[in-house]
């Protein structure tokens, strides 16, 4: 089982004196993780197959999604190669903008996959958007794994 999510539980004076020193980012979490906003992930494992979409030079449109039909019970990986060319966490990696359109989002929900993996911080901007396409994704039942490694 690959852990999602590094909860820095007892050690925050290390992870604050590594922000302070600048050798860690506050911009948000480490390493690969989802949000849970509302809810998590029904089982705490899953072995399911998945549909990866290149998105080097661009996230996915409508048209686009629209010509991979049902994604249920699967995962739609966005490998945006975010994570190989900027390297996680610096500066770059977090101006590297992987959002994805209010019509696209709502495609994707439309082909209910259950999970959407990103190479890179998000799907949305950094702060209220981010929060609210997480919430919005869980409301349909599908949850945002980001800053996923996909090089190997």
């Amino acid at each position: 089982m690959v852990n999602l999510h590094l909860d820095p539980v007892g050690k925050k004076k290390v992870f604050d004196h590594l922000i302070e020193i600048g050798k860690m980012s506050s911009t948000g979490h480490i390493g690969t993780h989802l949000d849970c906003c509302t809810c998590a992930p029904e089982k705490p494992e899953y072995e399911i197959s998945a549909v990866v979409l290149a998105c080097k030079d661009g996230m996915p449109d409508v048209e686009t999604l629209a010509e991979l039909g049902t994604l249920e019970g699967k995962a739609l990986v966005l490998h945006t190669v975010t994570h190989e060319t900027n390297g996680y966490g610096s500066p770059e990696y977090f101006k590297k903008e992987t959002f994805v359109s209010k019509d696209t989002l709502e495609k994707i929900f439309e082909l209910k996959p259950l999970f959407v993996i990103i190479d890179s911080h998000g799907l949305g901007q950094s702060g209220p958007t981010h929060v609210s396409i997480d919430k919005n994704c869980e409301a349909h039942h599908c949850h945002v794994i980001e800053n996923a490694d996909l090089s190997s």
